[in-house]
């Protein structure tokens, strides 16, 4: 409920390391003005859109939270 809400103010942050293509998109997928609002046709022709996917498919992204590791069985407590 809180996060609707405060979308629906324009209260929200981009998280840092957000793509600064994805954040713009984002931003004018979410404008509070629906004046000033993305259509389809400008979501369509959005620079996000003609992005080579590729690349990003073959980035390697580091994990903002820690990896945890499968524990195993053998060590496991009963």
């Amino acid at each position: 409920y809180h996060l609707f809400q405060n979308i629906s103010n324009g209260e929200y942050k981009i998280p840092e390391g957000v793509d600064p293509l994805t954040a713009d998109l984002i931003m004018n997928l979410i404008n509070v003005n629906a004046n000033e609002r993305f259509s389809i046709e400008q979501i369509r022709n959005h620079p996000w859109f003609n992005t080579d996917f590729t690349l990003k498919v073959n980035q390697k992204i580091n994990p903002s939270l820690p990896v945890l590791k499968k524990r195993d069985s053998s060590t496991a407590l009963s």
